[in-house]
């Protein structure tokens, strides 16, 4: 899409500028942007999450460790695919984000470049702990290798048809942000955990956050309301 387009005319217009500093050409050509829609933000409602962890315990392994890191980490799907036991720290209830896996299940470093901590929730600190440790990965096959990205789908899936819900992995990352969001979260926390590389990415979620302060002044009033009516 035009997003990949602009990366990519990103790297280009870093390497006209590094032959210009190095005298190979007179100056810069003006490198023209695509316009990138806002993207969507769908998530799904508290009630519809639980829902789907729900269904995901039904399906069992590794279903439900997969939906559950999704909805209470914001992990990206190649980096629920690339998790580490060696990423999972018990003691002090925390996950490090230090690599994701791609489409061939070769591993990289996150897509923002950059490792992240993220502190577990009770519930999945819970659920990893009780998650069978097939290999090296967290989510992997029975032989312990990489699952696909197909086989991830798959997984997702079946919680979804379960629940009578529809969602994908990067819906869950939205979930987890829109909800953090909601509770008057600040965005630059919602950002560190997310792991973007510019506040701008984040920024798509102050919308939620405004509705959570709304909500806060209505409880003012209400309050308000209710001390009149009783005097």
């Amino acid at each position: 899409g035009n997003k990949t387009v602009n990366e990519e005319l990103a790297i280009i217009r870093t390497i006209l500028n590094l032959a210009c500093d190095w005298g190979i050409i007179d100056s810069v050509p003006k490198v023209k942007r695509m316009r990138v829609q806002v993207p969507r933000t769908d998530f799904l409602e508290i009630e519809q999450l639980e829902l789907l962890i729900s269904a995901s315990i039904k399906v069992g392994y590794p279903c439900c460790p997969a939906v559950l890191l999704a909805a209470r980490t914001g992990m990206r799907r190649g980096e629920l695919r690339g998790l580490r036991w060696e990423d999972v720290d018990f003691r002090r209830r925390i996950i490090d984000v230090r690599q994701a896996a791609d489409d061939e299940c070769v591993m990289h470093p996150p897509k923002s470049g950059l490792p992240r901590t993220i502190p577990m929730t009770d519930d999945l600190f819970r659920e990893l702990n009780n998650t069978p440790r097939l290999g090296e990965l967290v989510l992997c096959q029975g032989s312990g290798s990489c699952l696909t990205d197909k086989m991830i789908a798959v997984q997702l899936r079946k919680a979804c048809e379960l629940a009578g819900v529809g969602c994908t992995w990067h819906v869950l990352r939205h979930s987890f942000a829109s909800h953090l969001s909601m509770e008057g979260v600040p965005i630059s926390v919602v950002k560190e955990l997310l792991g973007h590389a510019t506040i701008g990415m984040t920024m798509r979620y102050t919308h939620l956050s405004s509705v959570a302060k709304k909500n806060a002044i209505d409880v003012l009033r209400d309050r308000k309301s209710t001390r009149l009516n009783s005097s």
